[in-house]
């Protein structure tokens, strides 16, 4: 299921996708936390992303949109 949009100016990635970080590395989205909150600004969305490794990592929507981009897979 793909979440909505977080407004206008943010686009909300997509759960399973795969992203490339500007360092050529590979992720997979595999959580979106506070989707539902009501006060983005102490909530905001989080994008919860693994490596290739399995490690997990974590960053908000707008860190994880200025360093990734949508990849085949």
């Amino acid at each position: 299921m793909d979440a909505p949009s977080t407004d206008g100016q943010h686009k909300t990635p997509k759960l399973n996708r795969r992203y490339q970080h500007h360092s050529g590395r590979v992720y997979r989205v595999i959580e979106l936390a506070n989707l539902e909150s009501n006060d983005p600004e102490r909530y905001p969305v989080i994008v919860v992303y693994r490596d290739t490794l399995g490690h997990v990592w974590a960053k908000s929507v707008e860190r994880f949109n200025a360093s990734m981009t949508r990849t085949t897979g």
